[in-house]
């Protein structure tokens, strides 16, 4: 009997917390960075659809190797929260 890992470890751990609406950093693994709002996610934690500053609606997979960290929205930084209003289908 297998024992199930706990759902919070490793990237798609990390990924299935984020929810949409959520201000997000993603980091690869050469060390290019995306920042934007979540748009979408798979019920599965694999997929992010991030509205990102800059490059419009990209899509990630948890195999591209990006690290996904939340990020805090200061009163300074509104551009990002504003993208979730700015959905592009």
């Amino acid at each position: 009997m297998e024992t199930p890992t706990p759902q919070a470890a490793g990237p798609l751990g990390r990924w299935q917390q984020l929810q949409p609406g959520q201000n997000v950093r993603l980091t690869g693994p050469t060390g290019e960075q995306y920042r934007g709002v979540v748009d979408e996610r798979t019920e599965d934690g694999a997929f992010l659809w991030v509205l990102t500053m800059g490059s419009g609606r990209r899509l990630f997979h948890v195999e591209d190797g990006f690290e996904a960290t939340p990020v805090d929205v200061t009163p300074g930084q509104t551009k990002a929260s504003k993208l979730r209003h700015h959905r592009v289908t």
